[in-house]
């Protein structure tokens, strides 16, 4: 698993264990102990040192996970900045349930579009996207107010990033719609399609980005 991440360059957070100062990087190499990251040079700012306890969270197969780890090098007189870690112990689900929540933040720009059986079409406002659903939220005065069960067709668009699925709806408040995605649901495994779990890395990644802003 971190080897891949290395394979991708992908992206992660290291913040300081007890505390909310982070800062973002990129996983570079790994070896049978430790791991290194190519970090913003931003990080000497959070007073990172040699010994101190961090959390790694970082992106893998449409989950945020995240481990415990301790610095054991830095060196801030390279290009990038790089940072050696020991190897997390133990890497964990950031949430108890089997897939993460992406919260969606209007700035980065996520169409979501619904079309209902009779052909009636709704640009909706998605709260928050996993690899098994979505909570979506109708505008003021257009809630159809769908009973649960129904099916509808869902179109995300991210950027040059399209996906499409079946909804169907889970629970209904007010103007808000939890939809899940029947097609992501196989043999009773949660396996989302190539399309969707592109989609969702690059929300995820943008969401941890912002978290350190």
């Amino acid at each position: 698993m971190l080897g891949d991440c290395c394979d991708r360059s992908a992206t992660a957070l290291i913040f300081l264990r007890d505390s909310r100062s982070g800062c973002c990087a990129r996983f570079a190499a790994i070896s049978d102990e430790s791991i290194t990251l190519a970090v913003d040079p931003e990080c000497e700012k959070i007073g990172l040192h040699p010994l101190s306890p961090c959390l790694l969270v970082f992106n893998h197969e449409c989950q945020t996970l995240a481990g415990f780890s301790r610095v054991r090098e830095l060196n801030y007189a390279k290009a990038p900045a790089e940072l050696v870690l020991d190897l997390p112990f133990r890497v964990l689900s950031t949430e108890s349930r089997t897939v993460f929540r992406v919260p969606v933040i209007v700035e980065h720009g996520l169409e979501v579009q619904l079309k209902a059986e009779d052909g009636r079409t709704w640009s909706v406002t998605g709260l928050d996207v996993s690899a098994g659903g979505i909570l979506i939220e109708f505008a003021s005065g257009s809630d159809p107010d769908f009973p649960v069960d129904t099916r509808l067709g869902i179109e995300l668009r991210l950027e040059d990033k399209t996906a499409t699925a079946t909804g169907i709806v889970r629970h209904h408040h007010g103007s808000r719609y939890g939809l899940l995605f029947a097609e992501s649901l196989q043999k009773g495994e949660l396996i989302p399609e190539q399309q969707l779990r592109g989609l969702l890395t690059t929300l995820e990644t943008r969401w941890l980005q912002n978290r350190v802003r």
